[in-house]
């Protein structure tokens, strides 16, 4: 079965915690409001992807609180500061 592209962004969930343990030091992990944005280095260059809770903030901690991936971007930034750039014009903020 074949999976479109936005099924696949949609296909990864997770929390804070795991975010921090599988992403190395060297990545920027953002925390911001309801959304985490991680820019990272890849095999294509500057990764960046940006998750958006699942669950609200009453109900767990900031760490607790699963995020689904919204959207993945693979080498079109330059650093990681036009990556978090383009995540922020991405959720409108």
């Amino acid at each position: 079965m074949y999976t479109t592209k936005e099924e696949e962004n949609k296909s990864m969930t997770t929390t804070l915690e795991k975010l921090y343990d599988i992403y190395p030091a060297t990545a920027s992990i953002i925390p911001y409001k309801d959304w985490v944005i991680v820019a990272s280095n890849g095999y294509k260059g500057t990764e960046v992807e940006i998750y958006e809770t699942a669950d609200s903030l009453e109900e767990f901690e900031n760490f607790e609180r699963r995020f689904d991936r919204i959207y993945q971007e693979a080498g079109t930034f330059e650093d990681f500061g036009h990556a978090v750039k383009w995540a922020f014009e991405k959720i409108g903020e």
